[in-house]
């Protein structure tokens, strides 16, 4: 536990139980049994907890010092999901077992080169990074607010696709 603490003041017994189960395993519910919670009402004792202020300054400064020892920023994750983003986007050659170009004729009787496009990927990474940015959530927290906007660029080889999503 970080010595500096929500001004050197620990954590109750039962908080940090549950604090440390949601390090260990990430699960609200099971950490919540395990800090002595009713089985019947762990999830709503969880969803509690979780916004107590001392718990979520805990579990953000382990979070830091996590992310600070294995180098993962947000920072890292995001650019690294946008350069996903962009790799599954762009047309692939379709090779074969040797590593040669794969060659298709069109309906038109054509010869031209396969190519593969990775939509599972592309759809994964854009859905992620929509998250983070609250695209997809139906209240965000705004109460009337004019939303701020975000531009994202994604390069697809032969064009950039520009993105412009309120946070």
């Amino acid at each position: 536990m970080p010595d500096n603490l929500v001004k050197n003041k620990p954590l109750r017994a039962k908080y940090q139980i549950f604090a440390d189960g949601m390090i260990e395993h990430g699960n609200g519910r099971k950490a919540a049994i395990d800090a002595g919670y009713a089985r019947k009402s762990a999830s709503v004792a969880a969803s509690r907890l979780k916004k107590n202020v001392k718990i979520s300054a805990y579990l953000a400064e382990i979070n830091a010092i996590s992310s600070e020892k294995s180098c993962v920023t947000q920072e890292y994750v995001l650019e690294t999901l946008k350069e996903m983003v962009e790799r599954c986007m762009q047309k692939a050659k379709v090779l074969d077992k040797k590593g040669q170009q794969i060659w298709i004729e069109t309906p038109s009787g054509d010869i031209v080169p396969a190519y593969t496009f990775n939509s599972a990927g592309a759809a994964k990474g854009l859905e992620l990074l929509g998250k983070h940015l609250g695209t997809f959530e139906k209240d965000n927290d705004r109460d009337g607010e004019r939303p701020a906007f975000v531009g994202i660029s994604i390069n697809m080889g032969e064009g950039t696709v520009k993105m412009l999503t309120a946070t």
